[in-house]
């Protein structure tokens, strides 16, 4: 089904997908089709136009709660790794401004950044980072990928306020799934 398909929803499509190639950084342009970050893919999704798709290798930030026992929709097709990154520092009970989660995550989540690295490091072909809204743990993941790629830190910022422009469909499809 392309884009042009008068029957399509945009929310049967992922809202915040993006490559994280091309990304200025040291000596020159980080490269396509190498690490794509992302919302949380839900089965019946249109293929993105333009993209590699589906990626060889699926890091699914999320908690166990959020997946609700559900296998990932991308699972038959991909090797899919659950990294639960705020499992233990973040919850209902217990929430944190985004500057104190962030770096709670970096202190109390350390072995499960390392061990995203190594999957993304390890990856025979595309590698999507997702978490719910691929926002935060997602921003995080790829902030840490872009920095160890040698992207410049405003271009990493600039990165992480794209996702500004694609809240409104991420929480259309967030409510979908409540």
């Amino acid at each position: 089904m392309s884009t042009t398909d008068p029957t399509a929803r945009a929310t049967d499509r992922l809202a915040n997908l993006r490559d994280l190639g091309g990304i200025p950084a040291e000596g020159g342009r980080t490269r396509s089709g190498v690490v794509l970050r992302s919302d949380a893919p839900r089965t019946g999704d249109r293929p993105p136009e333009g993209i590699e798709w589906p990626p060889r290798v699926v890091l699914d930030l999320r908690d166990e709660l959020e997946l609700n026992g559900a296998p990932h929709p991308l699972a038959a097709e991909a090797e899919v790794h659950q990294i639960e990154l705020l499992d233990g520092i973040h919850s209902a009970e217990v929430s944190y401004p985004l500057p104190v989660l962030y770096r709670l995550a970096v202190e109390r989540a350390a072995d499960k950044l390392v061990r995203s690295f190594r999957l993304a490091l390890e990856a025979d072909g595309p590698v999507l980072v997702h978490c719910a809204a691929g926002k935060d743990r997602t921003g995080i993941v790829s902030a840490m990928l872009l920095s160890a790629a040698g992207a410049r830190p405003d271009s990493i910022v600039a990165d992480y306020i794209r996702t500004d422009q694609n809240m409104f469909r991420v929480l259309q499809r967030l409510e979908l799934d409540d």
